[in-house]
């Protein structure tokens, strides 16, 4: 993921609005990540407060149903510019 991301200079596109969409791929695709990463959080939080404290967080399949299929849609930016530099 980290080269998805990390995009040299030299190699990136030389006009502005390929700059401008440049990077906002790779804030959407950082994003996905983070959201990516929030979501194991929750679920982490659910499963020690489930067996520790007996009191789940109510609604985290439908949060995480919805975070993964955002993270999905905006990831697919990333992808898809990706793809046509190729």
């Amino acid at each position: 993921m980290a080269d998805a991301v990390y995009v040299d200079s030299e190699s990136g596109p030389r006009d502005p609005a390929g700059r401008v969409l440049n990077r906002t791929c790779r804030f959407l695709a950082v994003c996905a990540g983070i959201m990516l990463i929030l979501m194991s959080l929750m679920s982490f939080a659910n499963i020690v407060g489930r067996s520790v404290f007996d009191k789940p967080i109510l609604g985290d399949y439908e949060l995480e149903q919805t975070m993964s299929a955002i993270a999905i849609a905006i990831a697919i930016a990333i992808a898809i510019a990706n793809a046509v530099a190729m």
